[in-house]
């Protein structure tokens, strides 16, 4: 759990109140000590007076003197935590920055047209880009296989052509992806949130998952440790089976 400042207020009432109690157990033990000799009457001697004034004085005047040095010390903590938490911020405000632009980048990647001539009657209708022709090829491979030979022969020619037609941009998809991973161990260890490192993980994870299983990202290190394609296979194969 990332670090959190005190409030202002709540610093400033630990010192009134810490003020407060010296003041009363200090003036408290001063009556308890003298006010059973004097029958618990008010002097009218300007001495006594003045005696009382030197010992409140010198008593709280130190206490209070020493409250002020750890407020001035409990400022200059502050200042400086802020000033690291900030230096902080700074890089998760730049990282995110630089996530956002390989994001874009990867949903460029995603959209471009593919220059293939498909076979599969599944793929002639479908718009030849990308990201359409990834997700026919993953949504295949993870569907159970049939007992049909004829729909399997399909299935297995659908994948085959996928997989030819992926692979020349799969190299530059698969990069973007673990830059993008890469960013979010990044963030992560930086203390960023977990709604945005999760965010990305929704966005991209059926990708990462479909370029997994057709054996065009298993080469990237960041991609398996963040994304974790084998788990999301192993969630999605019992909801297609």
């Amino acid at each position: 759990m990332p670090f959190q400042l005190p409030k202002t207020k709540t610093i400033v009432l630990l010192f009134v109140a810490a003020a407060a109690l010296a003041t009363v157990l200090v003036v408290g033990l001063y009556f308890i000590s003298l006010a059973p000799s004097s029958r618990f009457d008010l002097s009218s001697a300007n001495q006594d007076w003045g005696t009382f004034g030197d010992f409140i004085g010198g008593t709280l005047g130190t206490i209070f003197s020493l409250l002020a040095f750890f407020g001035v010390l409990c400022t200059v903590w502050l200042q400086a935590t802020q000033l690291d938490l900030a230096g902080k911020q700074a890089q998760l405000d730049e990282i995110q920055r630089v996530l956002a632009t390989v994001s874009t980048q990867i949903d460029q990647l995603l959209l471009n047209q593919v220059n293939h001539l498909f076979k599969s009657y599944k793929l002639r209708p479908e718009p030849a880009n990308f990201f359409s022709v990834l997700s026919a090829g993953g949504t295949a491979a993870l569907s159970p296989p049939s007992s049909d030979w004829m729909a399997k022969a399909q299935r297995d020619e659908l994948i085959a052509e996928c997989k030819a037609a992926l692979a020349p941009q799969a190299t530059v998809v698969g990069i973007e992806l673990d830059q993008l991973a890469w960013l979010l161990a990044r963030y992560q260890e930086q203390g960023g949130a977990a709604a945005v490192i999760d965010f990305y993980k929704r966005r991209y994870g059926a990708i990462v998952c479909w370029l997994d299983i057709l054996g065009l990202a298993r080469a990237h290190p960041y991609t398996q440790k963040i994304f974790m394609p084998q788990s999301l296979r192993d969630a999605l194969t019992p909801q297609l089976g």
